[in-house]
């Protein structure tokens, strides 16, 4: 292996089931491969150009957000059931709002990311991506009201957390692929 397959390769180790749980919850599990693959070789493509491993992680994540868009089309998102009744009917919500305040939604809280980071995942304006945002959350609050009473009231970060906490429960039990079809199609 050459030092650009080692580094793609611990990259991978490192966020690919992260990235693979994305694409599943995306609606794209069968697709995840292939997606993944690709976004690895068009950044080992560009790995003079991005070296700063943060931009090189944000680059993975846009190319799986968009692929997966590509791929998913019309098809809604993808959240698997949860034991916990509030996070069941939040990942309904999320399934059942119009898809851009879905995407969003599940992006930004599954990834931990917001501002900048997720305007230039989410290939947007920072003042765009933020509105969008807002909107879904306010779509989201409409359909499973405030925060349970074990949070803050009201307060937009207690809803955050339970989105994310949804979101990772809904992916707890999704597989991530290995990495010995990467490796060899690396070498190829």
């Amino acid at each position: 292996m050459t030092s650009s397959d080692v580094w793609l390769t611990d990259l991978f180790e490192e966020h690919g089931a992260r990235l693979h749980r994305l694409t599943v919850v995306l609606g794209v599990e069968s697709e995840s491969g292939h997606i993944l693959r690709t976004a690895l070789i068009g950044l080992a493509r560009r790995e003079r150009r991005i070296v700063d491993p943060t931009e090189r992680v944000e680059y993975l994540a846009e190319q799986v957000v968009h692929q997966a868009r590509v791929a998913r089309g019309s098809s809604p998102l993808v959240l698997l059931d949860v034991a916990d009744a509030r996070q069941r009917e939040i990942c309904e919500a999320i399934v059942d709002l119009p898809p851009k305040f879905g995407e969003i939604l599940v992006v930004s809280h599954y990834l931990s990311i917001f501002g900048p980071e997720l305007a230039r995942i989410m290939r947007m304006t920072v003042k765009k991506c933020n509105q969008r945002l807002e909107a879904a959350r306010v779509a989201l609050r409409k359909a499973v009201g405030d925060p349970a009473p074990t949070s803050q009231p009201g307060a937009i970060e207690s809803l955050s957390d339970e989105v994310t906490a949804a979101l990772r429960s809904a992916t707890r039990l999704v597989q991530a692929p290995g990495t010995e079809t990467l490796e060899l199609e690396l070498r190829s």
